[in-house]
C-alpha cells in the first residue's frame, strides 16, 4: 500500500481539476437526463421544442460530447444531432455515419 506522501505526489493540480471537472459534468448530465426522461411522458413535443445540435470538432472531447448527447437522446431528450464538422475526414465521416448527421 502506498503511503500518503507518495499519493500526494502522484496527483497534480491539473489532474485534480480535470478529474473534478469530468465528475461535475457527468453528474450534471445524469441529472439532466433523468429530468428530461421524467418530462418526456408529461407533455407532447412540438417541432420547435426540439434542440438541433451541430458539433465542431469530433475528436476526443467532441466525440465524448456526441456520445453523451446520444445517451441523452436515448433517455428521452428531444434533441437531434444535425451536423458534425472536423478537419480529419475519416473521423468526420465515421461520426457523421454513427450519429446520422450531415458531414460538413
Amino acid at each position: 500500500m502506498k503511503s500518503l506522501s507518495s499519493l500526494e505526489q502522484t496527483t497534480s493540480r491539473r489532474g485534480f481539476l480535470r478529474d473534478a471537472g469530468l465528475a461535475a459534468a457527468a453528474a450534471a448530465t445524469v441529472g439532466v437526463a433523468r429530468k428530461t426522461q421524467a418530462q418526456a411522458s408529461d407533455q407532447p413535443k412540438g417541432a420547435n421544442d426540439r434542440i438541433r445540435i451541430g458539433m465542431i470538432g469530433c475528436g476526443g472531447r467532441g466525440g465524448y460530447h456526441l456520445d453523451l448527447l446520444e445517451k441523452m437522446k436515448s433517455a428521452g431528450a428531444n434533441i437531434e444531432i444535425t451536423a458534425v464538422c472536423d478537419v480529419y475526414r475519416p473521423r468526420l465521416q465515421a461520426r457523421a455515419d454513427k450519429h446520422k448527421a450531415k458531414a460538413t
